[in-house]
């Protein structure tokens, strides 16, 4: 029995429509044409043809004969190539759906992405966005200009994790759980160790600030336009302080005037920033305000001394 996938069944088939946890299709052997005969569970993976048994095992048959097209050399290229790049396509438009969802752009197109009907979650962007502003200080518009978006389907916080140098190259995603006093985080499998630009990108920007995670990220960023400052742009790195080093190597440092570390105020925070500072002398320690202030981070601080205390 061979694996397939939706595209898989698609290139024989066509596009065809979702209707509940299934796909179904026009069988391109049947002769009535006014029935959607083939149907495919994507998730379990099973292919049949409700009119004639033998079309789902000649739809199968075609299928393994386009997967033997690739001779074995041109198989271990594309083993090489990375997950990202080859769902590059899908990355973008799970972001994007998340996002618009977060956002409160509902649309009936997100059901091809989730399972269960979308409708029944519409209203419940409201809640997540006052929870997200009481738990990190984060407002609607920083949601906007950073691509963070919540799975309703999962129940999970999806924030896009951005090619150092291009932001719109998404390279993976971290996750949340809903509930922020879990703790729980984890990543998109084959999610590489990098450092993620999440804010900027201009060949006008003059100031790279590295944080220590994304929602202290998305904090500073609406702290710095809300001070109107400008030509600025914001990195972290994608697998926590204690990666931040090796990622150091991927920034284009001509590109930037000045770069300023803004790690947690701790141990970890203090470690990464002391070996940084020993290969890369010219980078600039700037927690100054956080040991003078006791704030463990930049959230900590933020929500102590600048949060406006407005609704979102």
């Amino acid at each position: 029995m061979i694996e397939i996938s939706l595209s898989d069944v698609e290139k024989i088939a066509g596009y065809g429509r979702k209707q509940g946890k299934e796909w179904v299709f026009q069988c391109p052997f049947c002769m009535d044409s006014h029935k959607d005969n083939l149907k495919f569970n994507e998730q379990k993976g099973i292919l049949y043809c409700f009119a004639n048994d033998e079309h789902s095992k000649k739809i199968l048959s075609d299928i393994a004969k386009e997967k033997n097209k690739y001779k074995k050399n041109d198989y271990n290229v594309m083993q090489q190539i990375p997950q990202w790049k080859i769902d590059q396509q899908q990355y973008i438009k799970y972001m994007s759906s998340c996002n618009d969802m977060l956002l409160g752009k509902w649309s009936l197109v997100f059901k091809d992405l989730f399972e269960t009907d979308v409708m029944v979650h519409i209203g419940k962007e409201k809640q997540m966005l006052d929870y997200l502003y009481e738990q990190r200080g984060i407002t609607l518009e920083t949601v906007k200009n950073t691509g963070l978006g919540f799975d309703f389907e999962a129940n999970k916080w999806v924030l896009p994790i951005f090619d150092c140098n291009f932001l719109n190259t998404i390279v993976g995603f971290e996750y949340r759980a809903k509930d922020f006093s879990k703790k729980k985080i984890w990543r998109e499998i084959d999610t590489p160790k990098c450092l993620s630009l999440v804010y900027g990108g201009s060949l006008d920007d003059n100031t790279l600030y590295i944080c220590e995670g994304f929602f202290d990220a998305y904090v500073l960023i609406q702290w710095l336009l809300e001070t109107n400052q400008k030509n600025f742009a914001v990195a972290t790195p994608s697998n926590g302080v204690n990666c931040i080093h090796t990622a150091m190597k991927q920034i284009k440092f001509n590109f930037y005037k000045k770069i300023k570390l803004m790690l947690d105020n701790d141990e970890a925070g203090d470690k990464a920033t002391e070996e940084v500072l020993k290969d890369y002398p010219f980078v600039i320690d700037a927690r100054k305000f956080l040991k003078d202030s006791n704030c463990k981070d930049i959230t900590e601080y933020y929500k102590k001394f600048l949060l406006k205390k407005n609704l979102i």
